[in-house]
């Protein structure tokens, strides 16, 4: 099966997180797992689906605070690179633990790996400290 890469480039936090909830939502018709990279425009915290948004404010002093569609606790947000994955129903690797495993395994050495349209190929290490280049 095909992987689609999207490389959205640096974006505000609330695009983020609405663009990986589009995602997240939308994967099943997309058919093919989807490995997202993207940056951020402004310093910003993301906060977990099941939090309370008054008790996150009351924990940080960051803002934005913008929830993701994932669960989890606060993450703060600033030069970071990040990446969202979302596989379909019925993919290998849909269910958690095998999401998990996938990750503990697999991804950073495949993202070692991963050669950008257009540019040649970096070190994770190497990229994650360009933040302002796109692939």
């Amino acid at each position: 099966m095909n992987w689609l890469l999207l490389n959205s480039g640096r974006c505000d936090a609330a695009f983020n997180m609405a663009l990986d909830e589009a995602l997240l939502e939308n994967v099943a018709r997309l058919d093919s797992p989807v490995l997202r990279f993207y940056g951020w425009t402004e310093p910003a915290a993301t906060f977990g689906y099941f939090q309370k948004y008054a008790e996150v404010e009351r924990a940080t002093l960051l803002c934005p605070l913008i929830r993701r569609p994932t669960g989890g606790g606060i993450v703060p947000h600033d030069a970071d690179w990040t990446y969202s994955i979302a596989f379909p129903p019925g993919h290998e690797w849909h269910s958690l633990s095998a999401a998990k495993k996938l990750c503990r395994d697999n991804a950073l050495s495949a993202m070692k790996n991963l050669i950008c349209f257009g540019t040649e190929k970096k070190s994770l290490a190497r990229r994650s400290a360009e933040t302002n280049s796109d692939c």
